[in-house]
């Protein structure tokens, strides 16, 4: 299943649930041109079905705003973290 999954990344099958989507970096902006160099990205979680398996898909654009490339994938684990406030009281 791994192999099936890893072969087509830019339409993810049945085998996987899309889990959320973190933008990394917005440099082109909505329905415009960006300056050379410019680009887009975001990563996607993904958790195989059936298993306790995820992975990290980080995808970019060029600097039109256009096309969805990716650039790395990594196998993560969920993780849950505590973070500290300090609230009027």
């Amino acid at each position: 299943m791994l192999n099936k999954v890893l072969k087509n990344l830019q339409s993810p099958t049945k085998d996987l649930e899309f889990i959320s989507k973190q933008d990394i970096h917005i440099g082109v902006p909505d329905g415009g041109d960006g300056s050379q160099g410019d680009e887009n990205s975001y990563y996607n979680i993904y958790k195989f079905k059936d298993e306790d398996l995820y992975i990290s898909v980080e995808y970019y654009t060029d600097s039109y705003g256009n096309g969805e490339y990716i650039r790395g994938i990594q196998f993560v684990k969920e993780t849950e973290k505590k973070v500290k406030s300090y609230d009027p009281i």
